[in-house]
């Protein structure tokens, strides 16, 4: 699991200087591009390969709004590995609880013949490490 501070950024944020739920999903891409090498997983394997690991479904949750300017705690950790997929689950929140969170299944596909395939065997080696409950 790889936590850090998170600060939301003004051009995220509706005219109430809180963010637009819609930006959760880009915060949490942000997150999870910057932070796939603490995962234990290159950027040139996650991105650059023949193999690709397109969204297949995400859930969120809004508990509590998400300001402009405030200081949140990041987490992001591995909820699920499959045969085909991983699923990542990203949360932001303060001391005393958790703001909103996401789910993101990836699944991952051959970009030549367009096909679901199996993870690759070092993206699952690494994210077992980050296995949360």
């Amino acid at each position: 699991m790889v936590t850090k501070n998170l600060r939301v950024p003004f051009h995220l944020c509706d005219p109430a200087r809180i963010m637009f739920f819609g930006a959760f999903f880009e915060i949490y891409h942000m997150f999870l591009e910057e932070n796939l090498p603490q995962l234990g997983v290159e950027w040139d394997i996650w991105f650059m390969s023949t193999t690709g690991a397109p969204v297949r479904g995400a859930v969120v949750q809004y508990d509590h709004p998400l300001k402009f300017g405030t200081n949140y705690t990041a987490t992001l950790g591995i909820k699920k590995i499959g045969s085909s997929s991983v699923t990542f689950r990203f949360e932001v929140g303060d001391k005393t609880k958790c703001h909103a969170f996401t789910e993101v299944t990836h699944c991952f596909v051959d970009f030549n013949t367009r096909t679901k395939v199996s993870v690759p065997k070092e993206i699952e080696q690494s994210f077992s490490n980050h296995l949360i409950d």
